[in-house]
């Protein structure tokens, strides 16, 4: 389901309450409040579970794409009969190269940054998007809300770290050569340093990793309940029976639909 069709049934159950003036209604305040409640919904999922679900997780960067171009052949005579034979249409099937799945850092040392200082070291830097933080393990350095960080072949991780963990073992010692990564506040830090990082993350507005209003938004059907449930109750004050029979109402009514068109 996409946010638009999400913010559509959100604002058509409003209207139908007819307990909520109309003049209160915007596609951006519901869409913000449906990323607000993602947020809140993903959070207390995970506290109660432990798991991560994969549809929360977004790429950054954009997938590469694959486009399939015809071409057609002139229309030529058979010698024998003199019948004009239909045109020959080919199809090629061809994969943008400009399209990637990684995002590019920057290469940064102590004289760029002021969080390096005292590290005699080559660091590659990107400014995240906002994630939704999940605590890991205690004791960890893992923020689950960044999912995964790897070189762009997504075969080499990195592992986290904190910035002055990763001081203290810089030099001669063996954990010195291994991939790390750190973040402070929406700063993250690789070392060592690769231009082309893929992330997975978890991300606080789905839209910054690029897709739109009209593509699938990444939540699981009982999250959209969630949102919807919280949409109409807590902003704006409607019962949560009734909130629940508006819903209920819509059901039956869509159901209905989909038995009349497989009529057709």
């Amino acid at each position: 389901m996409t946010l638009k069709e999400i913010t559509f049934d959100i604002l058509r159950l409003l209207q139908k309450s007819k307990l909520v003036d109309d003049s209160r209604l915007s596609d951006r305040h519901i869409q913000y409040k449906i990323h607000q409640y993602r947020a809140s919904g993903i959070r207390e999922t995970f506290l109660q579970t432990g798991e991560i679900e994969p549809i929360w997780v977004q790429s950054l960067g954009v997938e590469a794409v694959t486009n399939t171009t015809y071409t057609q052949t002139e229309q030529e005579v058979d010698t024998e009969t003199k019948i004009i034979l239909p045109p020959i249409v080919t199809a090629t099937t061809t994969t943008t190269t400009n399209a990637t799945s990684y995002v590019e850092f920057t290469e940064v040392n102590s004289a760029d940054d002021v969080n390096l200082v005292g590290c005699d070291c080559t660091i590659g830097k990107y400014i995240m998007p906002e994630i939704i933080s999940l605590p890991g393990k205690r004791g960890s350095f893992h923020d689950r809300g960044i999912f995964r960080v790897s070189q762009a072949s997504r075969q080499i991780p990195y592992f986290p770290t904190s910035i002055n963990r990763f001081y203290s073992f810089v030099g001669s010692s063996y954990r010195a050569k291994h991939n790390y990564y750190w973040k402070i506040q929406n700063t993250m830090y690789i070392s060592p340093y690769n231009k082309k990082i893929s992330l997975l993350l978890i991300l606080d507005n789905p839209l910054d990793a690029g897709i739109t209003e009209n593509d699938p938004y990444p939540i699981s059907a009982t999250l959209l309940e969630y949102i919807v449930m919280n949409i109409l109750t807590k902003d704006f004050n409607i019962e949560s029976k009734v909130a629940a029979d508006l819903r209920n109402d819509a059901s039956d009514a869509l159901i209905a639909i989909q038995q009349q068109a497989m009529k057709r």
